[in-house]
């Protein structure tokens, strides 16, 4: 009976123990890990991107192939960066054009057409042969167009204002220039040597005509005066030498007729 008593209660101590060894869960526990659900985890991953692949930053500027380059002239920028002057022809066009713009600006100024070797002599220069100037051009510059040989036809727009001294100086072959009206000054030696000229137009609004403007014009013929010349616009000086027009196809008695009606009280004096 003892024996019974004591097996039972051994029994009932090992049950006891292995009870308390037992792992429980409690409140305090955290809980179990969890995977975030599968559309999150991408969401989460994804990078932003621009439309057309293009990556966000890229401030290239556009650029317009649409303009075209000027190649055949050299320039600088005159006016206070507001007008261009043409100062090289580096082109070999027999005719051309020249542009009224160029970077935005307007050409005013014409020149550069002439030839020099190293020591600064001119050099004949067998081009243009002919050339267009555009409106908005004031002034042909010094020697713009010196020893331009075969030079044959110059267009000159209604703006332009002056012919520097020396500018056609020698174009042997000029034929056809129409002066128009509103030049104000044709400067020395502006047209000397230009042998194939036969007839010129005085604009009314000529101001200025320098020493031998016309001289050595061996073809010259013929010159006419505006009936609107208007004598109290002219500057005194190199209008008063007969030279404007010497060794010119004209008699010496035309030549004194166009110095007379050109500066009469030279003449009465």
């Amino acid at each position: 009976m003892k024996k019974a008593l004591i097996l039972v209660l051994a029994m009932t101590l090992a049950l006891s123990l292995m009870a308390c060894g037992s792992p429980t869960a409690t409140q305090n526990d955290p809980p179990p890990a969890t995977t975030p659900p599968a559309s999150n985890q991408t969401q989460n991953q994804t990078t932003p991107t621009t439309p057309d692949n293009t990556q966000q930053g890229d401030t290239t500027p556009d650029v317009d192939l649409s303009a075209e380059p000027i190649v055949d002239f050299e320039y600088r920028i005159v006016e206070s960066g507001t007008q261009i002057e043409i100062t090289r022809y580096t082109g070999s066009e027999s005719h051309v054009e020249v542009p009224a713009t160029i970077d935005g600006l307007p050409v005013t100024r014409v020149g550069g057409f002439s030839k020099k070797d190293d020591f600064g002599q001119s050099l004949p220069n067998p081009l243009p042969v002919s050339i267009v100037i555009p409106e908005g051009v004031t002034q042909i510059t010094y020697e713009a167009f010196l020893n331009c040989t075969s030079l044959t036809n110059v267009t000159l727009p209604s703006t332009i204002e002056r012919i520097y001294d020396r500018a056609f100086r020698d174009c042997t072959s000029l034929e056809n220039i129409t002066l128009p009206e509103g030049l104000q000054r044709i400067d020395d030696s502006a047209f000397y040597n230009c042998a194939s000229i036969t007839s010129i137009t005085i604009p009314s609004t000529i101001t200025y005509i320098g020493t031998n403007a016309f001289n050595g014009c061996a073809s010259l013929s013929e010159v006419i005066i505006s009936e609107e010349f208007d004598l109290t616009k002219l500057i005194n000086g190199h209008l008063l030498s007969p030279t404007i027009f010497g060794n010119t196809g004209l008699s010496d008695e035309e030549i004194t007729a166009l110095m007379e009606r050109l500066r009469p009280s030279f003449w009465n004096n």
